[in-house]
């Protein structure tokens, strides 16, 4: 506790006079120096109200601007955020419409359909396609048949084992031969002593 010496008499010293903190001329002076002036103290508290006051609006103004960062912040990572989730659930909701039972049920039932489809052409396409090979065969071997070769004026002549002679080497005198036309056959005798080639008959001419 501070202690305040104030007897009255400046010319004399007392014992308070050493060991007080402060020692006043009188007791006047001594309340003039303990009670400070009023309106110094107002106008000191007035200062500090006023500085308290212009450090509490640069406080506020502060942290409304961190505030208002660290709100743009979240907005623009919730909005970030947000974004990725719906691409991610569009994603999603893709593949699973790609991936869906309804949707490859659909597809392998059209497919089985198109197969069923060509199965069932397949046996008359291919029925057509052999019909038109035998008959294009049919009117080759008609064309190269021997009943037909001898409808056209030629014969087939065959020797006596009915071996088909095509040479005149085949040929010999008093050799009996058969030979078959269009409307049937006959059986002749070689009677020629000596068979001819071409080549000997133009020799002989």
């Amino acid at each position: 506790v501070p202690i305040v010496s104030a007897v009255g008499h400046e010319i004399d010293f007392t014992i308070c006079d050493f060991v007080a903190d402060l020692r006043a001329p009188t007791p006047s002076a001594a309340a003039e120096l303990i009670v400070p002036d009023i309106i110094d103290l107002q106008r000191r508290i007035d200062g500090c109200a006023r500085a308290l006051g212009r450090q509490l609006l640069n406080w506020v103004r502060d942290a409304q601007q961190r505030l208002d960062h660290a709100r743009e912040t979240l907005q623009r990572c919730l909005a970030h955020k947000l974004d990725s989730y719906r691409r991610g659930l569009v994603h999603i909701t893709r593949a699973l419409e790609a991936r869906s039972p309804a949707r490859e049920l659909m597809m392998r039932r059209n497919r089985f359909a198109d197969l069923h489809r060509r199965l069932m052409a397949c046996p008359a396409r291919l029925l057509e396609t052999a019909r038109h090979r035998f008959l294009r065969i049919e009117g080759i071997l008609r064309v190269l048949a021997p009943d037909a070769t001898l409808a056209r004026g030629y014969s087939i002549t065959t020797n006596e084992r009915g071996q088909i002679i095509r040479t005149t080497a085949a040929v010999r005198p008093k050799m009996k031969i058969r030979t078959h036309v269009s409307d049937g056959e006959f059986g002749s005798e070689v009677l020629l002593d000596k068979i001819f080639t071409e080549g000997n008959k133009e020799n002989k001419g």
